[in-house]
């Protein structure tokens, strides 16, 4: 299962609950993929499933359930406004930090001069914007302990408006399902 790592566990968790109910000792074995890799793996066969976004992406070879819905929010580090508030003014003086694959267009923000960072891991963009290295958007389960710690500081959505990404679970369609295969997209 080509994963996408935005995926929440405890999404996740409540399918492998099922499964394990249903199907016992299964071997799975799961691989990061970010933006548009799940759909990638999937296609060129390298994976029987993907958990990730459909941006734009229309290909009649992909059967896809609705899986979860994940919110970005864009925060900053404490630490690095050192007590001044949040504004575009301040905002385009640090690096947005984005994550970026070469397959996948630019992500953008409503900020017009802004300093751009690109990363190729979600987990990396985090630890940075934790470090006071920059500001962007990590979801909403991933920043709640860490605004509570006082480490982050929520941006306006006035100023950089939430993100919502539907995430799907996918299959090839042109691929056979096998029997556990089978079982797995029926539990979905």
């Amino acid at each position: 299962i080509a994963m996408d790592p935005l995926v929440s566990i405890n999404k996740l968790q409540i399918l492998l609950s099922k499964v394990d109910h249903d199907l016992g000792s299964v071997p799975l074995y799961f691989k990061d993929a970010i933006l548009n890799e799940p759909i990638k793996k999937l296609i060129d066969g390298e994976v029987d499933f993907a958990i990730g976004h459909l941006k734009d992406f229309n290909n009649h070879k992909i059967e896809a359930k609705s899986f979860c819905n994940i919110s970005l929010q864009a925060v900053i580090s404490k630490e690095l406004l050192q007590e001044q508030k949040v504004s575009t003014k301040i905002l385009n003086k640090f690096p947005n930090i984005i994550v970026q694959h070469k397959d996948y267009g630019l992500n953008k923000t409503n900020l017009a001069s802004e300093r751009k960072w690109y990363v190729t891991s979600h987990a990396l963009k985090e630890e940075m914007i934790l470090k006071g290295l920059g500001w962007g958007k990590i979801s909403k389960e991933s920043i709640n302990s860490e605004v509570n710690k006082g480490k982050l500081i929520k941006i306006s959505t006035k100023i950089i408006p939430f993100q919502e990404l539907e995430i799907y679970f996918m299959r090839n369609k042109s691929m056979p399902l096998g029997p556990i295969s089978k079982r797995i997209w029926e539990l979905i």
